[in-house]
């Protein structure tokens, strides 16, 4: 194979990621609008389950085996 043909090849297979990123830089929208829920914090009669303090992880699971 020629290198010119090599050279151009190579040149179109790393122009057509850039041309996408350009693209989607330019011509892409990568806005959100997400809801802000809960500002005001939780009230105090929800279903959700509130458990107090801190949690603990038993000594058994935090050793490792090296048993992989």
């Amino acid at each position: 194979m020629n290198k010119s043909i090599k050279i151009a090849i190579l040149l179109v297979i790393l122009a057509i990621p850039a041309s996408i990123f350009t693209f989607l830089k330019y011509f892409g929208s990568n806005q959100f609008q997400v809801e802000v829920f809960y500002t005001d914090g939780v009230k105090s009669d929800s279903t959700c389950v509130n458990i107090s303090g801190q949690y603990y992880v038993a000594d058994s699971l935090l050793t490792t085996s090296d048993k992989h």
